[in-house]
């Protein structure tokens, strides 16, 4: 007799094939242009592309080890109604004298209800789809403003796209019926948030960042009159740009200096100020909002660590301005209001990330995953 723990009969029936069909449903009913219709053969689906009104077969794969689905190979079908019964009855009817009229009547039903089939099936189908929730995508499948093929021509836009192979975004926008296969991933698959091509470099250059500088000063400004005032002020400054956290303490010093000198306004006070903040800094005033920081940096997969495997591709502020460039090409011809506030939350993440001199990394598998439906 074999014996299996309740944990091992619990993952035997996890992925069975009635889950697995309540899976794929869900995916393919979450698109904007898709319903779940059957599933068969254990690996294939149909489906329904309700914009234009046709049927598709489809095979499809759940990797139970990453929890990853793929759909893959889709084939237009072509709907037959079945003639051969309706002409062989009419056939008979006029060819046998006794031949029952009711066969006849049978036959025409029988193929006439092949049209009430097909509707019966697309209406239930589509009635397990919500489309209060839909974002339309049409705008973006049908636009030609976005500049494709130019951007297929940078290594970084390239490696962004293959490993959005790899790890795959948790949701179908929109089944494009001409690629070869479509991935996505029941739990978030990238594990990196943000990433800087040096660890130092967006702290050593915070002071070039103009909320940061606005931050800064004003908590020096309020400093000079009240010294608790000012402290909280550049505590809240801190947790707002947690990369600070990765300067040494006679680094942190020369940023303050410097921010303080750009502004120029409060040049005359600046020393009084650098070293009241530097006194603030030994006696431990900003130790807990600087670990704080630092716990935000490793959540981010901002450790500062350069021996961290498998990171995405660091972009440049231009690289992250041209792809916010060509997502705004498609904001200026987008109708749909949700569509719109996706678009314009990923714009306004790729400015500040541009701005501030990191890569938002999913920021720009959305840019990406948007640009190339």
């Amino acid at each position: 007799m074999n014996k299996m723990t309740v944990a091992q009969l619990e993952y035997a029936n996890i992925l069975n094939n009635e889950n697995k069909q309540k899976i794929l449903e869900k995916l393919v009913n979450e698109t904007d242009n898709a319903s779940f219709v059957s599933m068969f053969e254990d690996n294939s689906a149909i489906l329904f592309d309700h914009e234009e009104g046709n049927f598709y077969v489809s095979d499809f794969q759940v990797n139970e080890d990453n929890l990853q689905v793929t759909f893959k190979n889709f084939e237009k079908i072509e709907i037959v109604k079945e003639k051969n019964l309706l002409s062989e009855a009419v056939y008979n009817f006029f060819d046998e004298d006794d031949e029952d009229v009711m066969k006849l009547a049978e036959a025409y039903s029988s193929y006439y209800k092949q049209d009430y089939y097909v509707s019966e099936l697309i209406s239930k189908a589509m009635s397990k789809k919500d489309f209060s929730n839909i974002i339309d995508y049409s705008s973006i499948v049908e636009s030609e403003k976005v500049d494709i093929e130019g951007l297929m021509e940078e290594d970084w836009f390239v490696s962004y796209q293959n490993r959005l192979d790899d790890k795959p975004m948790t949701e179908i926008k929109h089944l494009n019926w001409n690629k070869d296969s479509v991935s996505v991933s029941l739990l978030e698959s990238e594990k990196v948030k943000k990433v800087t091509e040096n660890k130092f470099e967006r702290a050593q250059d915070l002071w070039k960042v103009e909320k940061f500088r606005k931050a800064i000063v004003e908590a020096s400004s309020a400093f000079v009159d009240d010294v608790e005032e000012g402290t909280s002020l550049f505590a809240e400054a801190i947790s707002q740009f947690p990369e600070f956290a990765l300067l040494d303490g006679s680094e942190k010093k020369e940023i303050i200096a410097k921010t303080i000198l750009f502004d120029g306004k409060l040049k005359t006070s600046a020393k009084q100020i650098t070293e009241g903040f530097t006194a603030k800094l030994k006696d431990g005033t900003f130790d807990l909002i600087l670990e704080e920081a630092e716990e935000a940096l490793a959540d981010a997969g901002e450790t500062g660590d350069d021996k961290e495997d498998d990171k995405p591709a660091s972009l440049t502020p231009d690289q992250i301005r041209k792809l916010k460039q060509e997502l705004e090409k498609i904001a200026d011809e987008c109708e749909d209001e949700k569509l719109s506030d996706k678009i314009e939350a990923v714009i306004k993440k790729l400015e500040e990330s541009a701005e501030q001199n990191y890569t938002d990394v999913f920021a720009v598998r959305e840019a990406v995953s948007l640009i190339t439906l």
